[in-house]
C-alpha cells in the first residue's frame, strides 16, 4: 500500500449515497482533472467538515482529502478517465457513489449532499465472535467497527485545505523495573503543521522485520501509525475479532467495543504486536488502539511492553493523534545461585529479570489554525509544598531538581515549586536548603507524583537540630557541640585555596565539674582541612562563646573572632591569607 494514499480494503463497504447540486450537472462530469466543492448535509445547507472525499479508478487508483471548515474540498487527478466519487463520514452507512467522467485541464465545481443513515454498532455484540479472521473485512459484524476505525485513522492521515497545526510534548524515558520512577527523561516541544505526532517505518518493512529491532546501535521499537493499520500487509499478516472492553478499561464497558487483532504468523524470530482498535460504541468514534509486542521473552516480574495511540476529533472535525507511548523493558540474566554445600552453577532455564523500563512518546497541547486556538489539552505539573515547623529552617529560596531531567528550580516565598509541563509518573526530587547565610549540603529526597489527577505533594521539612546533625555526621570535626562553623578559604587575589588547615580554638566549660557545683573551663581546639573547593566545616561549636578561628601554615595569616548566639545553629567564617613577603 502507498503510505500516501492507501487501498481501501473492501470498497463497497465505504461509499456514500450523494447528491450532486451544481447547476443541474448531471452525476457525470466532463472536462475536469481537478474537482472542488462543498460537502453538506440532507437539508443541502450545512457544511460537513472533517468527511473523507474519496475517488476511485477501476485500476484500484485512488485520490482523497479531507473537507476543511466550511465543508470545502478539492481533489486533484492525476490522469482523464472514470472516477467514482463518494464521501465517508464517521458514524454513517454506506450508499453508491456517483460516477465521473473526466477529461481536459479544467476545474469541476460541485456540491455534495451525503444521504446515510447512522451507523448502529451499539446493536453489535462481541459474544461468540472468538474465530479470528484473517481480514478484517472477511466477517460482516468486524467489517462494520472496523469501517468506522478506518474512517477516523484516514483523517488522521489526510490534510484538508485548512492546515492544523499541532504542538506536542515528545519525551524518551527509561524509569525503573516498576516502570513508574523515573530514573532518566528527555522532554521537548515540538510544532507539526500535520496531525501526525510520529510516525512508523513502512508496512512493509515492520512485517518483514518486525517491531522490535536488535542492532548494533542498541534496540530500536516502534508505535504502529494510521497508515500501518491501513495497510494491506498488517490485514494480510493479522487476524481479526470482535471485542469487550474488561471492567479494568479506562472506558466504561458498555460504551466502547473493539477489533482485537493478532499475528497470523508463527515465526518466533519476528517481534509482532497483538492489541484492540476501540470504537466508541454510540458515537462510532475511534477513541484508542492499544497494542502489546509478541515473542518477547517471559519475565520474572509482569511489565507490560507495548504501548497505547489514542486519537482526538477536533470541533472543526479534523482528527488527531492525542497522544501515543510505546515501552520496553530491559531485561538482564538474574545471578546462577549455587546449591548449598556445592560447587560450580546450577544448571536450569534462568528466568530474566526487569532491570528498566525504556519509553518514548509524545501528547498533544495545542491545536491551532493560524493564531487562533482551535483546542488545548491541560498538561501534567509537579507541584511541590515545602513545610516548616521551625523558623530557623525557611522554606524560601530552597534548590529543587527532578532526578533524571535538567529542570531545577527554588521554592517560592510560600515554599512552592511547579515544574512542567512533564509527562505522567513518579519523579524524585532532590532539595537542597538555603539556610540564612549557610547552605547545608544534606539533600532532601522526595518522590513526587505527576499526572492529569495528581495532587500537590507536601514535604514537611526537619528541624535545625536535625540537619545540624545530619551535616555534622559528615564532619571530621563531629566532637560533641550544639553549633556549625563552616566558609571558605582564599588568597589576597580571590583565589579559593585547597586542603588549608583551619584551626579553631575556644574556652569550654567542664560538665563535670558543673555538677560538683564548681566551674572550670579548658582550651579546646578543633582543626579540619579545606577541599578542592576551598570549603571546609567544623562542627562541635558551644554557643555563647567567643571562637578564635584561623588558617594555620607556614607563611599563611588568616583569623577571625566569631560568637555563635544561642538563636543560631550554623554560621558562615570565610578567611582571606594574606600571603607573607618573608
Amino acid at each position: 500500500m502507498s503510505r500516501d494514499c492507501g487501498r481501501l480494503l473492501n470498497v463497497k463497504h465505504w461509499l456514500f449515497g450523494l447528491v450532486v447540486l451544481c447547476s443541474g450537472l448531471a452525476p457525470r462530469v466532463v472536462g475536469a482533472q481537478a474537482v472542488a466543492g462543498t460537502v453538506v448535509t440532507i437539508d443541502s445547507v450545512t457544511p460537513i467538515s472533517g468527511a473523507i472525499v474519496v475517488a476511485t479508478a477501476p485500476d484500484g487508483s485512488i485520490v482523497r482529502t479531507l473537507t476543511a471548515v466550511g465543508g470545502r474540498f478539492l481533489l486533484r487527478f492525476p490522469r482523464d478517465g472514470q472516477w467514482h466519487l463518494s464521501v465517508l463520514r464517521i458514524g454513517f452507512t454506506p450508499s453508491p457513489p456517483i460516477v465521473l467522467h473526466l477529461t481536459g485541464q479544467e476545474t469541476q465545481r460541485l456540491t455534495l449532499v451525503a444521504q446515510s443513515a447512522p451507523v448502529m454498532l451499539q446493536a453489535i455484540s462481541a459474544k461468540g465472535s472468538t474465530e479470528c479472521r484473517v481480514r478484517p473485512d472477511t466477517g460482516l459484524l468486524v467489517a462494520r467497527v472496523w469501517e468506522e476505525a478506518r474512517k477516523a485513522m484516514l483523517s488522521v492521515t489526510l490534510q484538508s485545505q485548512d492546515a492544523v497545526t499541532g504542538e506536542w510534548l515528545e519525551y524518551r524515558r527509561t524509569t525503573n523495573a516498576t516502570g513508574r520512577l523515573v530514573t532518566e527523561q528527555d522532554v521537548s516541544v515540538q510544532r507539526h503543521t500535520t496531525q501526525h505526532v510520529f510516525r512508523s517505518p513502512s508496512s512493509e518493512t515492520l512485517a518483514r522485520e518486525g517491531y522490535v529491532v536488535s542492532d548494533s546501535s542498541g534496540l530500536t521499537f516502534y508505535a504502529p501509525d494510521p497508515e500501518v493499520l491501513l495497510s494491506d500487509s498488517f490485514s494480510a499478516s493479522h487476524c481479526f475479532r470482535l471485542s469487550k472492553a474488561s471492567a479494568s478499561a479506562s472506558a466504561s464497558r458498555d460504551s466502547v467495543i473493539g477489533v482485537s487483532f493478532e499475528p497470523t504468523r508463527s515465526n518466533q524470530n519476528v517481534r509482532d504486536i497483538a492489541g484492540t482498535v476501540w470504537i466508541d460504541a454510540r458515537t462510532s468514534e475511534l477513541r484508542s488502539v492499544d497494542f502489546s509486542y509478541t515473542n518477547l521473552p517471559s519475565t520474572r516480574e509482569t511489565v507490560a511492553s507495548g504501548g497505547q495511540v489514542t486519537f482526538a476529533r477536533l470541533p472543526s472535525g479534523v482528527w488527531i493523534v492525542r497522544s501515543w507511548y510505546a515501552q520496553l523493558p530491559v531485561l538482564v540474566a538474574p545471578p546462577r545461585m549455587n546449591a548449598p554445600g556445592t560447587a560450580g552453577t546450577r544448571s536450569g532455564t534462568l528466568i530474566p529479570v526487569v532491570q528498566s523500563v525504556h519509553t518514548t512518546g509524545g501528547e498533544a497541547f495545542r491545536i491551532s489554525r493560524g493564531e487562533s486556538v482551535l483546542t488545548s489539552w491541560p498538561m501534567p505539573y509537579a507541584h511541590l509544598q515545602l513545610v516548616s515547623n521551625d523558623a530557623r529552617v525557611p522554606i524560601a529560596g530552597a534548590s529543587v531538581s527532578l532526578r533524571g531531567t535538567n529542570i531545577r528550580l527554588t521554592s517560592d516565598s510560600l515554599g512552592r515549586v511547579r515544574a512542567g509541563p512533564l509527562p505522567s509518573g513518579q519523579y524524585e526530587a532532590h532539595i537542597i536548603l538555603a539556610l540564612g547565610d549557610s547552605i547545608v549540603s544534606s539533600t532532601l529526597i522526595k518522590t513526587i507524583e505527576v499526572g492529569a489527577l495528581a495532587s500537590v505533594d507536601s514535604l514537611v521539612l526537619p528541624n535545625a537540630v536535625s540537619l545540624f546533625r545530619t551535616q555534622c555526621q559528615k564532619s571530621a570535626t563531629s566532637s560533641a557541640g550544639t553549633a556549625m562553623l563552616r566558609g571558605t578559604v582564599r588568597n589576597s587575589h580571590g583565589q579559593l585555596m585547597a586542603n588549608a588547615v583551619v584551626e579553631t580554638r575556644f574556652m569550654r566549660t567542664d560538665a563535670r565539674l558543673l555538677k560538683a557545683k564548681s566551674v572550670r573551663w579548658r582550651e579546646e581546639t578543633l582543626q579540619t582541612r579545606t577541599n578542592d573547593r576551598g570549603q571546609w566545616v567544623m562542627c562541635g561549636i558551644p554557643h555563647e562563646v567567643d571562637i578564635a578561628v584561623e588558617v594555620r601554615g607556614d607563611a599563611l595569616t588568616a583569623k577571625r573572632r566569631v560568637r555563635v548566639d544561642d538563636a543560631r545553629m550554623f554560621l558562615t567564617v570565610d578567611l582571606i591569607v594574606e600571603i607573607s613577603r618573608n
